[in-house]
């Protein structure tokens, strides 16, 4: 595998080990489990004892002493694991044992070296948003009492459980799993607020201040127990060798595809501007921060970038709230005006709704939605006004807009806020469904545009800014994450596009334009991402309707549009090993269908802007198509 190619970035892949005991296994990585298993059912997405530092940060453990037993049908794992920065050290020993019946026991002994200031410290408990949510069960607290509990549907924007000792639900049917936390209080966040596919509970409560500190000695000591009763009335996903995808009848319209432009963009004006008019986005979104010195500069700048003649600018606006919204927002659409600038779409915000606050809490000091859309429609009357967050969804749920007052509602999406591993990152595309569906349930009948998103951030609520990436390696919260420019990204970027066209959002943004979609020079000179071709292929088709694809694997995921030349269909792998797929039903029988492939042995190929207007190979309609890991390939049958 060239990781370069995948990933876009030369660091080594996470080591991981499968643990088996009986129908019981979990993935061991970094210190931590992973999908914990029984009979095939994902009981629990993962228990990992993290630190986190006083801005939010997760240390990344140097896991020591490793030791994996196999004992008959039981595995027994020992470790220790170094958990410090340039400041301080904490050391944390560790054992997990597995049962054939489902039992499975992890505990953690942790001492601090020094003074240990941190947000949170202890353990992490994942629960499946595909298995648990709507589920009832129970919970229990310290005190011994109890009650029933349901997941919840819709996205809660606080905690929906507090002072937690143990949760049990129906994992499936017939199958109920209880989970039980000791040594500290535990409470349960929904983890859908920041894109990732689970539901959460951890030990430090919200609720208490933070950071807090571990004086030198001090010990930790806490445990998970997992425990099962009965078994799945049906097994869990068992692959096989047939992979097919049906497609049938028509679903919601593909949203309008656009990008972003960043400041670093405008400073290649010619480069930036000739990648534009090759993909031709609907959308360009650009940011304006009335903050920062030189706003209006950026706006000449802009004019030379965008493409002559057609209305695609989405005018992010960023308001310094010291003056009112309608004397800042004026000043704006005179420096536009002067530029020759009209955005199609316009949407204000200020900076106080850019950082992130508690649940419950009071909207932040600043001009009010109804002050900024009305500001908005007076200086910019022929444009659309959105409303919502530039950052994520978290901060929109916690702060919804009120209904009927904006054209349309905004918000990003970043898959990487708490955990940067591959498997996290594509695994946190469940989420999108959960978070499409609760939003719907706010707006009204208001328009839904997304983003810019992608696997970077341009924002970071809870911290300065996003972190700088000066070596290259996969991190959250980062202004620019290297796999956006390898097959990874691509693929990564298509599960997106689906999820938004499966739930009718009207548009979305990824990019931005220059780190999204070309190359460096260290890449070589010209060269675009094969995220580019998914931009330009369906960027064309924005507005037609898409076929209604299902699969009866996970790990693929399928995007058919039928527009009046034809089908246009693109699949894509999600794992990294290699996999054959049919097309079972659905496609306009024909001689074949011409396929142009994504993945490592194209990758030369596909560095060309024209890839996909080269000739293609022709595939029989019926015929089985493999998919190189985190490969990509598009079918197109035209109809003359």
């Amino acid at each position: 595998m060239n990781k370069m190619k995948i990933f876009g970035t030369s660091e080594n892949l996470v080591k991981s080990v499968v643990l088996r005991a009986g129908d019981l296994t979990a993935i061991l990585e970094d210190g931590a489990l992973r999908q914990i298993r029984y009979g095939g059912v994902e009981v629990l997405r993962g228990i990992a004892f993290l630190a986190r530092d006083a801005q939010w940060g997760t240390y990344k453990p140097h896991i020591t002493a490793l030791e994996i037993d196999h004992l008959g049908r039981t595995f027994c794992v020992s470790f220790e694991a170094d958990i410090s920065d340039d400041s301080q050290s904490l050391t944390m020993a560790a054992k997990i044992i597995g049962q054939p019946d489902g039992r499975l026991e992890f505990s953690a002994k942790a001492t601090a070296n020094t003074m240990f200031l941190t947000n949170r410290t202890g353990f992490v408990i994942l629960h499946p948003i595909n298995s648990a949510a709507c589920q009832s069960g129970s919970i229990g607290h310290p005190d011994g009492t109890s009650e029933a509990f349901t997941f919840p549907e819709m996205i809660s924007p606080g905690q929906p459980a507090m002072k937690l000792a143990w949760i049990a639900h129906a994992a499936a049917p017939g199958l109920t799993a209880k989970v039980a936390m000791e040594g500290s209080a535990f409470e349960m966040e929904d983890h859908r607020n920041w894109m990732d596919a689970s539901f959460k509970t951890y030990s430090g409560s919200l609720l208490e201040p933070w950071p807090y500190q571990f004086e030198q000695g001090s010990v930790l000591s806490q445990k998970v127990t997992l425990t099962l009763q009965g078994k799945p009335a049906a097994q869990g996903l068992r692959r096989t060798a047939a992979i097919t995808i049906s497609l049938s009848g028509h679903g919601p319209n593909l949203p309008q595809m656009g990008t972003s432009l960043s400041a670093g963009d405008l400073d290649k004006g010619p480069k930036a501007r000739d990648l534009l008019d090759k993909a031709k986005p609907a959308q360009i979104a650009f940011r304006v921060d009335l903050r920062t010195q030189g706003w209006f500069a950026d706006i000449s700048r802009l004019k030379a970038v965008l493409p002559d003649r057609e209305r695609v600018l989405k005018l992010e606006v960023i308001l310094t709230a010291q003056k009112t919204a309608q004397e800042e927002m004026a000043r704006l659409a005179d420096h536009l005006s002067a530029a020759g600038i009209s955005p199609v779409w316009v949407v204000p915000s200020h900076p106080h709704d850019m950082a992130s606050f508690q649940p419950g809490a009071p909207r932040p000091f600043g001009p009010t939605y109804e002050a900024m859309a009305h500001a908005a429609r007076a200086a910019f009357p022929t444009s659309q006004i959105g409303g919502g967050m530039l950052a994520f969804f978290t901060e929109l749920n916690r702060k919804p807009p009120p209904i009927g007052v904006f054209d349309f509602i905004t918000h990003a999406v970043c898959p990487s806020i708490h955990a940067d591993d591959d498997r996290t990152v594509m695994e946190n595309l469940e989420a999108l469904p959960s978070i499409f569906r609760s939003v719907r349930s706010m707006i009204g009948s208001a328009d839904y545009h997304l983003g810019p998103s992608g696997i970077s951030s341009r924002d970071n609520p809870y911290g300065e800014r996003p972190s700088r990436n000066l070596h290259n390696r996969r991190m959250c919260l980062t202004e620019r994450d290297p796999r956006e420019r390898g097959l990874f990204g691509a693929v990564w970027m298509l599960g997106l596009i689906n999820a938004c066209a499966q739930h009718g959002l009207g548009s979305l943004c990824v990019g931005p334009t220059l780190g999204h979609f070309m190359h460096d020079e260290a890449w070589g000179e010209g060269k675009v991402t094969p995220a580019f071709h998914l931009l330009a292929s369906l960027g064309r088709l924005g507005g037609a309707r898409t076929l209604i694809s299902t699969s009866n694997r996970s790990g693929i995921v399928a995007l058919a549009v039928q527009s009046g030349r034809g089908q246009t269909l693109w699949v894509a792998n999600l794992t990294a090993k290699p996999l054959m797929t049919r097309i079972a039903g659905g496609v306009v029988q024909s001689e074949g269908l011409i396929a142009h492939r994504l993945d490592e042995e194209s990758f030369d190929a596909i560095g060309s802007s024209d890839y996909l207007a080269s000739a293609g190979t022709v595939v029989a309609s019926r015929s089985d198509i493999s998919l190189a890991p985190y490969g990509l390939v598009r079918l197109v049958n035209l109809v003359d």
